[in-house]
């Protein structure tokens, strides 16, 4: 029986090849938008912030839809379905490949915006933050400031993985439900659960945004445990949706194909 190790190398690689080339043409877009910057303002015009900054803001979408349609291609695929791996092994496998394929993009595109930050501009860590939230909290810490950015961005990076998660689920009950009704039909449920998807995306965003917007105007008690709060409630979503997706996976989608 293939383990989780096994078959996580085995998902990795593709993502990691993926991950670099991707890198490569954010790095590409770089040198073309440093190059518009001194066409049109001259050598003293050119900042490599704004190039880093401005060519990178587009790739973190690329990157989630990209690692979704791998996803989804890989739960489908003889090549990994057939090796003998339980489904519980080989949907951790590939969730947690996902995950740190997105990860290693983001740290290794944030590494490149903060080199460029501080080896061009000569920020500090304080100012920088404080730019992060508009200049609105200058009385904070640097550690309190840290801490809020560390916060959100794990938040959001949980969230990006449930929605992830919510992907499958929709693929997989399209799936199941496939089993049962003629193909007339399939495209009126496939519709109904598109748009369900994309409401219940678009409030988790709206949430998301306005808890921001809280944190933003204000760190005090009364924020801690709505910090805490919303984190386990990601967290229990993301146990509930994987546990929903292994049973799908293992009873249904496999029969399918």
């Amino acid at each position: 029986m293939t383990g989780f190790r096994t078959m996580f190398r085995a998902l990795w690689r593709p993502k990691f090849h993926d991950m670099n080339s991707i890198l490569g043409l954010y790095l590409l877009f770089m040198v073309i938008s440093l190059v518009l910057q001194g066409f049109h303002n001259g050598l003293s015009g050119m900042s490599l912030a704004n190039a880093a900054v401005g060519s990178g803001s587009g790739f973190g979408l690329l990157v989630f839809v990209w690692l979704a349609w791998q996803m989804e291609k890989d739960y489908t695929s003889a090549t990994y379905r057939l090796m003998p791996a339980t489904n519980t092994s080989f949907y951790l496998a590939e969730l947690v490949a996902t995950t740190l394929g997105a990860l290693y993009f983001l740290v290794v595109r944030s590494a490149i915006m903060l080199v460029s930050y501080f080896g061009f501009r000569g920020g500090n860590v304080h100012q920088l933050l404080a730019e992060l939230f508009r200049g609105a909290h200058s009385d904070y810490s640097p550690l309190q400031l840290g801490g809020i950015v560390a916060y959100i961005v794990a938040l959001f990076f949980l969230v990006g993985v449930l929605a992830w998660m919510l992907i499958s689920t929709i693929h997989f009950v399209v799936t199941t439900i496939s089993a049962f009704l003629p193909n007339v039909a399939q495209w009126l449920i496939k519709l109904v659960l598109a748009v369900l998807m994309i409401g219940l995306i678009i409030r988790v965003m709206v949430w998301l945004f306005e808890l921001q917007h809280t944190l933003f105007n204000g760190l005090t008690e009364q924020l801690v445990p709505i910090m805490a709060y919303s984190f386990v409630a990601v967290v229990l979503a993301a146990i509930v949706l994987g546990t929903l997706n292994v049973y799908l996976l293992k009873h249904w989608v496999e029969a399918k194909y």
